[in-house]
């Protein structure tokens, strides 16, 4: 993690995570059987804090709009993290 960008899902409601305090998540894509699981790197030229969009928007759920935190109650992470989907 430390060579390289990574891909966060971020903005979540802030989380204590042991003695830090977590407002997002690395992203990671493994297989179906989940022997091989890889962090997921932006594209090549990817610029940090450059937003990752997703085809065809999942659940219809991601807006365009910055919002500074996530609202929990409309469960958003829930419902898009498991349409997600990697190619090679």
């Amino acid at each position: 993690m430390t060579e390289g960008l990574v891909v966060v899902y971020s903005n979540l409601k802030p989380k204590k995570l042991v003695d830090f305090q977590s407002e997002g998540m690395v992203m990671c894509a493994g297989n179906e059987e989940h022997t091989i699981v890889e962090i997921m790197r932006p594209p090549e030229g990817a610029k940090v804090g450059e937003r990752v969009t997703l085809e065809g928007n999942p659940a219809g759920e991601m807006s365009q709009d910055y919002q500074e935190v996530l609202n929990p109650k409309r469960k958003i992470a829930e419902k898009v993290l498991p349409l997600l989907r990697t190619n090679d």
